[in-house]
């Protein structure tokens, strides 16, 4: 049996939701090739709510583990900490066990035990369990750290199931994702065109959650509203949000490049997608620059690009909709 297994993943276009991130990483390594194909039909809606401490702006992903699609699918291990500790359960044994199967382990853990500079009280750490080493005794990791940012982590395997059983939690947790590689990677047309309708209508007809969202065109409206009254309450832009917008706008021009190539939506929109791309990374770098002059005139110009992007998506990505649905009642 091999002393080392280590599982692929991609680093992931943006951050948001731990599970949200992870997925990203995930699936763009999984479907290769093919996954602008299978994003195609995902990171279209988006949501602002305003009282989030958090997650005030995100991409408002449907499925993203892609389980529709069959290409991931997940299974749970729930463990009662006290029963875990009578049996003498090796996790470590069971962690393995996972990883050898291609499975990719999800739960939460203490997060003093994995970040040196964390203390006792700092949040829970959500991990990815991706690769074992038993020449180190040691599990690689992926998390979000407390700036945020996605890392990788490397683990004594004692030290971890120490991180697993120190929390308030009375069970242990895994979620198991594994890829399946019968899977078929195609266009989703008929759900481009629901998460389109949406995002164009600013409505959200999945569930919800809670009520205090504001989707689509009208929540980009927001994300610059909200932009321009942290820059004056003279905090930084989080860098985050700014990602996840000019990530908004490049999925959207490879979209309608793919939707081009097949000949569903005329190639002219190709040019105004790549134009508002262009306006959204433009958005992240005067966001940056904010960060480090708080100059409100890069605020003004910031905002004014967002607008922008909202009145030139509500001039034409109407009609790429009506392109679709148009293709989709011929097939």
């Amino acid at each position: 049996m091999k002393k080392r297994r280590c599982l692929t993943v991609c680093d992931p276009e943006f951050i948001c939701y731990p599970h949200t991130t992870y997925a990203n990483a995930v699936i763009r390594h999984v479907a290769g090739d093919r996954a602008d194909i299978l994003t195609c039909s995902k990171y279209i809606n988006c949501y602002f709510c305003e009282n989030s401490v958090n997650h005030k702006m995100r991409i408002s992903v449907f499925d993203h583990w892609c389980t529709a699609q069959d290409l991931m699918h997940q299974q749970f291990i729930d463990i009662s900490k006290e029963l875990c500790k009578k049996r003498k359960t090796d996790l470590v044994l069971m962690i393995k066990k996972c990883l050898r199967h291609d499975n990719y382990v999800l739960g939460q853990c203490n997060r003093a035990y994995i970040e040196e500079q964390a203390d006792r009280n700092a949040p829970m750490f959500d991990f990815m369990v991706v690769g074992l080493d038993d020449i180190a005794h040691e599990f690689t990791l992926y998390g979000l750290d407390s700036e945020e940012r996605f890392s990788c982590y490397r683990v004594d395997y004692q030290r971890f199931v120490e991180a697993l059983f120190d929390t308030p939690l009375l069970n242990i947790t895994f979620t198991l994702w594994w890829h399946f590689k019968g899977a078929k990677i195609a266009l989703d047309l008929p759900n481009i065109i629901f998460e389109l309708e949406d995002y164009v209508n600013s409505t959200h007809r999945r569930v919800c959650y809670t009520k205090d969202k504001t989707y689509g065109l009208a929540a980009m409206r927001e994300w610059a509203k909200s932009f321009y009254r942290t820059a004056q309450s003279g905090a930084p832009l989080k860098e985050a949000y700014l990602n996840q917008f000019s990530v908004h706008k490049s999925y959207m021009k490879k979209r309608i490049a793919i939707l081009a190539s097949n000949g569903i939506v005329d190639p002219k929109w190709i040019e105004v997608a790549d134009r508002v791309a262009q306006m959204g990374n433009d958005v992240l770098q005067l966001g940056r620059a904010f960060c480090e002059t708080r100059d409100m005139t890069l605020i003004d110009r910031l905002v004014g690009l967002m607008e922008d992007t909202v009145r030139i998506e509500t001039d034409y990505l109407p009609h790429v909709l009506e392109e679709l649905k148009k293709h989709n009642q011929t097939k």
